[in-house]
Protein backbone atom coordinates (compact mmCIF):
# COMPACT_ATOMS: atom_id res chain seq x y z
CA UNK A 1 0.00 0.00 0.00
CA UNK A 2 2.74 2.48 0.93
CA UNK A 3 4.81 1.85 -2.20
CA UNK A 4 1.72 2.19 -4.41
CA UNK A 5 1.00 5.57 -2.81
CA UNK A 6 4.56 6.68 -3.47
CA UNK A 7 4.33 5.55 -7.09
CA UNK A 8 1.27 7.80 -7.47
CA UNK A 9 3.26 10.93 -6.53
CA UNK A 10 4.30 13.16 -9.42
CA UNK A 11 6.10 15.95 -7.56
CA UNK A 12 8.50 16.59 -5.91
CA UNK A 13 11.13 14.11 -7.01
CA UNK A 14 12.26 11.80 -4.22
CA UNK A 15 14.59 8.99 -3.28
CA UNK A 16 13.19 6.01 -1.40
CA UNK A 17 15.18 4.67 1.53
CA UNK A 18 13.66 1.45 2.83
CA UNK A 19 14.91 -0.36 5.89
CA UNK A 20 13.85 -3.78 7.11
CA UNK A 21 14.30 -5.09 10.64
CA UNK A 22 12.51 -8.41 10.19
CA UNK A 23 13.89 -11.58 11.68
CA UNK A 24 13.23 -13.43 8.43
CA UNK A 25 13.56 -12.42 4.81
CA UNK A 26 13.34 -8.70 4.11
CA UNK A 27 10.01 -7.41 2.81
CA UNK A 28 11.52 -6.44 -0.54
CA UNK A 29 11.96 -10.13 -1.38
CA UNK A 30 8.17 -10.56 -1.52
CA UNK A 31 7.10 -10.55 -5.21
CA UNK A 32 4.50 -7.77 -4.78
CA UNK A 33 6.96 -5.49 -2.98
CA UNK A 34 9.71 -6.27 -5.50
CA UNK A 35 7.32 -5.37 -8.33
CA UNK A 36 6.49 -2.00 -6.76
CA UNK A 37 10.16 -1.24 -6.22
CA UNK A 38 10.83 -2.00 -9.89
CA UNK A 39 7.97 0.35 -10.82
CA UNK A 40 9.45 3.15 -8.70
CA UNK A 41 12.83 2.61 -10.35
CA UNK A 42 11.19 2.59 -13.80
CA UNK A 43 9.71 5.99 -12.89
CA UNK A 44 13.27 7.23 -12.38
CA UNK A 45 13.26 7.09 -8.59
CA UNK A 46 16.33 5.94 -6.71
CA UNK A 47 15.66 3.07 -4.31
CA UNK A 48 18.05 2.24 -1.48
CA UNK A 49 17.43 -0.91 0.59
CA UNK A 50 18.95 -1.56 4.00
CA UNK A 51 18.83 -4.29 6.63
CA UNK A 52 19.27 -2.61 10.01
CA UNK A 53 19.74 -5.09 12.83
CA UNK A 54 19.70 -5.59 15.72
CA UNK A 55 16.54 -3.70 16.63
CA UNK A 56 17.20 -0.87 19.04
CA UNK A 57 13.85 0.89 19.04
CA UNK A 58 11.92 3.30 16.85
CA UNK A 59 14.00 6.40 17.60
CA UNK A 60 17.28 4.68 16.77
CA UNK A 61 15.84 3.24 13.56
CA UNK A 62 14.54 6.65 12.47
CA UNK A 63 17.96 8.16 13.21
CA UNK A 64 19.58 5.47 11.06
CA UNK A 65 17.20 6.31 8.20
CA UNK A 66 17.80 10.04 8.59
CA UNK A 67 21.54 9.43 8.33
CA UNK A 68 20.97 7.77 4.94
CA UNK A 69 19.40 10.95 3.54
CA UNK A 70 21.05 13.97 2.00
CA UNK A 71 17.73 15.68 1.22
CA UNK A 72 16.52 18.94 2.70
CA UNK A 73 13.14 17.30 3.43
CA UNK A 74 12.40 13.80 4.73
CA UNK A 75 9.21 11.84 5.24
CA UNK A 76 8.93 8.76 7.42
CA UNK A 77 6.22 6.28 6.43
CA UNK A 78 5.17 3.00 7.97
CA UNK A 79 4.20 0.11 5.72
CA UNK A 80 0.46 0.54 6.30
CA UNK A 81 0.18 4.18 5.19
CA UNK A 82 -1.18 5.24 1.81
CA UNK A 83 -0.31 8.64 0.34
CA UNK A 84 -3.02 10.06 -1.85
CA UNK A 85 -1.78 11.59 -5.12
CA UNK A 86 -0.35 15.04 -4.44
CA UNK A 87 0.40 14.39 -0.76
CA UNK A 88 4.17 14.82 -1.12
CA UNK A 89 3.66 18.14 -2.87
CA UNK A 90 1.27 19.32 -0.14
CA UNK A 91 3.75 18.43 2.59
CA UNK A 92 6.69 19.98 0.73
CA UNK A 93 4.77 23.21 0.06
CA UNK A 94 3.68 23.39 3.69
CA UNK A 95 7.30 23.17 4.84
CA UNK A 96 8.33 25.87 2.36
CA UNK A 97 5.33 28.18 2.92
CA UNK A 98 5.42 27.96 6.69
CA UNK A 99 9.21 28.14 6.94
CA UNK A 100 9.22 25.44 9.56
CA UNK A 101 11.07 22.19 10.09
CA UNK A 102 8.16 19.82 10.67
CA UNK A 103 4.67 19.31 9.30
CA UNK A 104 2.27 16.43 9.57
CA UNK A 105 -0.67 14.98 7.76
CA UNK A 106 -3.38 12.71 9.08
CA UNK A 107 -2.47 9.16 8.10
CA UNK A 108 -4.56 7.33 5.59
CA UNK A 109 -3.86 3.76 6.51
CA UNK A 110 -5.91 0.67 5.86
CA UNK A 111 -8.22 1.26 8.87
CA UNK A 112 -9.05 4.78 7.64
CA UNK A 113 -9.68 3.62 4.08
CA UNK A 114 -12.06 0.89 5.25
CA UNK A 115 -14.29 3.24 7.26
CA UNK A 116 -15.44 5.23 4.26
CA UNK A 117 -15.85 8.26 6.56
CA UNK A 118 -15.46 11.29 4.21
CA UNK A 119 -14.40 13.51 7.13
CA UNK A 120 -11.21 11.44 7.32
CA UNK A 121 -10.41 12.13 3.66
CA UNK A 122 -10.37 15.94 3.67
CA UNK A 123 -7.47 17.80 2.00
CA UNK A 124 -4.72 19.51 3.99
CA UNK A 125 -5.65 22.92 5.41
CA UNK A 126 -3.13 25.30 6.90
CA UNK A 127 -3.92 26.36 10.46
CA UNK A 128 -3.15 29.74 11.95
CA UNK A 129 0.14 29.46 13.82
CA UNK A 130 1.06 31.57 16.77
Amino acid sequence: MTLAGLAAQSEPSFRLVMSDQSDGSPDWEHPAVAAMLRLLEAQGRTVALFRHLPRRGLAEHRQFLLEQSSAAQCLFLDDDIWLEPGALMQLSRALDDLGCGFVGMAPKGSPTLRTGDPRKLQPLKHGKGQ
